[in-house]
């Protein structure tokens, strides 16, 4: 006989809009613009977690892309001109632990990679070596159990947002991206709270307000991604609020992103307008032949 079984698989698009808040689909069509298919020197089931930099009239992309022998993430590389037609380019880095969350920075005229690197133990710093795909590693930040390092300056010191095992939100900063990184006064800022522990995207400024993008994990995992402007940072004290029109990004009704979305990079254009990075869980139906 045949069984249906769900298959779930991530896929990354481009949304634009007049804020970073109010996005909609590049594309009138709304379909995913990189895939695990599109992946060429390994095989993939999926994709996921963009980070963008642009770079002499190109955008850069740097993503996750999911093994399909083994689920073993490793960082990917697609480059456009446009932000429609994405040319894959290889795996930039792997390690023997699983990688995601590539956030890519500048600092000091120098370029940085913090991908999630829980499996080994700590926050690792990559640095890049010859542009755009050859990455060293660096400095480990921080030792213990962390995923999705973001990292950020702001009134002089740097600043790292981080999820602390898998419900708990934690701050630390350090006056040099390479530390000593030491923990915030308020730690855990969020403690047993999968709504909005878990970073979803870089810290955003936007109208004199930066603002934290999470990744919402209620009811399940990848659920939405959600938004707080910060009203004070610094070592001492930390406060938000969550922005009214938040989630800003959630699953849609059909397609590539049927059953969730939960990671946002967004840019300004010279415009004005904003453009994003974003990626979905969509839903396929399998056949299988049960003997």
């Amino acid at each position: 006989m045949q069984k249906k079984l769900f298959k779930k698989n991530w896929a990354i698009s481009i949304w634009k809009g007049e804020d970073p808040f109010h996005l909609k689909p590049l594309l009138e069509d709304d379909r995913a613009l990189l895939n695990g298919s599109e992946v060429s020197d390994v095989k993939s089931s999926s994709v996921a977690d963009p980070f963008l930099h642009f770079h002499e009239g190109k955008w850069y992309m740097y993503y996750e892309v999911v093994l399909q022998e083994n689920g073993k993430g490793e960082i990917g590389l697609a480059s456009s001109e446009n932000l429609v037609d994405w040319t894959y380019h290889q795996i930039v880095l792997r390690e023997p632990f699983h990688l995601s969350y590539p956030q890519v920075f500048s600092d000091g005229g120098q370029l940085y990679m913090v991908p999630e690197s829980r499996k080994a133990g700590g926050v690792r710093l990559y640095r890049c070596t010859q542009f755009p795909d050859q990455w060293t590693f660096d400095a480990t930040l921080l030792e213990g159990d962390f995923a999705d390092a973001t990292i950020f300056r702001y009134e002089g010191k740097c600043y790292m947002f981080v999820l602390e095992g898998i419900d708990n939100f934690h701050i630390y900063f350090a006056d040099d991206i390479r530390g000593p990184w030491r923990t915030h006064a308020v730690n855990p800022i969020l403690e047993a709270d999968v709504t909005k522990s878990r970073p979803g995207g870089k810290v955003l400024k936007f109208q004199g307000h930066l603002h934290r993008i999470t990744q919402g994990g209620f009811p399940i995992y990848g659920t939405n991604v959600r938004a707080f402007r910060i009203n004070k940072l610094s070592p001492d004290e930390y406060q938000e609020e969550e922005l009214s029109v938040s989630p800003i990004l959630k699953q849609q009704r059909h397609g590539w992103a049927g059953s969730g979305m939960h990671h946002m990079d967004a840019h300004q254009l010279s415009d004005g307008e904003w453009i994003a990075a974003v990626d979905g869980r969509g839903v396929r139906f399998n056949l299988f032949n049960i003997n």
